[in-house]
């Protein structure tokens, strides 16, 4: 005998929508449990795999005013000390890097006593080598690929445009002398310097302002670090956003700063060079190719010589490109294949002096 329709005070009828909510629920919370299993195996979204990152020095301060204003800011000389990445959510350790520099303020690497021909390096955070040891950074490389006359200073200081290393040449180039000067130009090289006395260098993924007391679920959770991993790379950064400077930089602004860092080299006797960079801080580096062939070719318009890297990192998988996921610059291997590129292409350096 079939059970009639419903009636008002049958009790069927809630029971079984009871029933059907705590089935969805326990069902949610079964694929909530799967997915989080599934991501653990997979290693996805781990808060110490690199993604999530607060890069500090330890000691503290290695940035010192510079009495040009133009210039800005320098790196204590003498400074000794780490490059430390801990992550922005558990607060675990995650990579470190040693950071020594010379009497000069110049990235410290294994010295040439006895070498006579001198070359200088100068650039921001890529060529100072942001997240990689004293003796990986590609001036160190290009140092022990050149004969054993040569000595390469590295004074790249992170965080300093293009306007702010050329007026730095343009004072203490004098004073150096170096046979040859290599101006590294990143992407990023028209835009603002870093502000002087940061507590972290800006970053394009930067520790959130909760970093690391208030993680919360973040912690123990693959998709809450997910979601918030998410959220973040979302939110304006000032800084982090770079590709409108892809669209917008002038090029009346490399003209200027070309032509006097030319003059500059000229005036001392040094043969000047552009080193053109590839874009570490991109999944695709060629999206910046705009404003890195505009800068090539006011380069060699002006008389430097021209060094063009990107195409050797197109067979290289981007994962091994950059330091961490969320450090975006060379690794010890990407500065090894920037070192070959200019030891390939500098002229002269194996002519007698």
């Amino acid at each position: 005998m079939c059970a009639g329709p419903p009636v008002a005070g049958d009790r069927r009828l809630p029971n079984r929508v009871g029933r059907r909510f705590v089935a969805v629920l326990i069902g949610l919370v079964v694929g909530v449990v799967l997915v989080e299993v599934g991501m653990r195996a997979a290693g996805v979204a781990s808060p110490i795999d690199g993604s999530d990152l607060a890069h500090t020095w330890d000691p503290a301060g290695v940035f010192v005013a510079d009495p040009d204003p133009e210039v800005g800011f320098g790196m204590i000389p003498g400074y000794r000390g780490t490059q430390v990445y801990r992550s922005s959510v558990t607060g675990d350790l995650v990579h470190t890097a040693t950071a020594s520099l010379d009497a000069r303020g110049f990235r410290a690497h294994p010295a040439r006593p006895g070498a006579t021909r001198r070359l200088l390096a100068i650039g921001d955070s890529t060529t100072f080598g942001l997240g990689v040891d004293d003796d990986q950074s590609w001036p160190a490389h290009l140092q022990a690929a050149l004969p054993a006359e040569w000595e390469v200073l590295n004074a790249g200081v992170p965080g300093r445009n293009l306007h702010q290393n050329v007026a730095w040449l343009r004072r203490e180039l004098p004073v150096v002398r170096p046979e040859v000067v290599v101006l590294a130009f990143y992407r990023n090289d028209l835009g603002p310097a870093v502000p002087l006395g940061a507590a972290t260098v800006p970053q394009q993924l930067a520790a959130p302002t909760w970093w690391p007391a208030e993680a919360g679920l973040r912690r123990w959770s693959r998709i809450a670090n997910l979601a918030g991993r998410t959220a973040e790379r979302m939110a304006p950064r000032g800084q982090a956003v770079l590709e409108p400077l892809d669209r917008f930089s002038r090029e009346e602004d490399l003209v200027r700063e070309f032509d006097w860092f030319v003059r500059a080299a000229q005036a001392v006797e040094a043969e000047p060079v552009v080193l053109v960079l590839p874009a570490m801080d991109l999944a695709d580096p060629r999206s910046a190719s705009l404003l890195l062939d505009m800068a090539a070719e006011v380069a060699r318009a002006y008389g430097a010589q021209v060094i063009r890297t990107e195409p050797t990192f197109e067979e290289m998988d981007p994962a091994d490109r950059v330091v961490l996921p969320a450090e975006r610059h060379a690794s010890p291997a990407a500065n090894l294949r920037i070192a070959e590129v200019v030891r390939r292409e500098l002229r002269g350096v194996d002519q007698p002096k």
